[in-house]
């Protein structure tokens, strides 16, 4: 599963709806459910607000 989709399920668990989460990033709801339904790629910046929004934190780290 993609890392959308990952944070698709914490956002249901959570019972947030798609407007309460965009209320909280900024963004319209309809394109987080664009990314939640794979229509369109959402952007690193907007990854990173969507997993903050859920309680996450997303950690970029080169390998070993």
């Amino acid at each position: 599963m993609s890392l959308v989709g990952e944070l698709r399920k914490e956002r249901v668990k959570l019972k947030l709806s798609l407007l309460a989460v965009s209320e909280k990033i900024g963004y319209h709801y309809n394109s987080i459910q664009q990314w939640e339904t794979n229509k369109i790629s959402p952007s690193v910046q907007s990854i990173v607000d969507y997993a903050d929004a859920l309680g996450f934190d997303v950690v970029l780290r080169r390998r070993e």
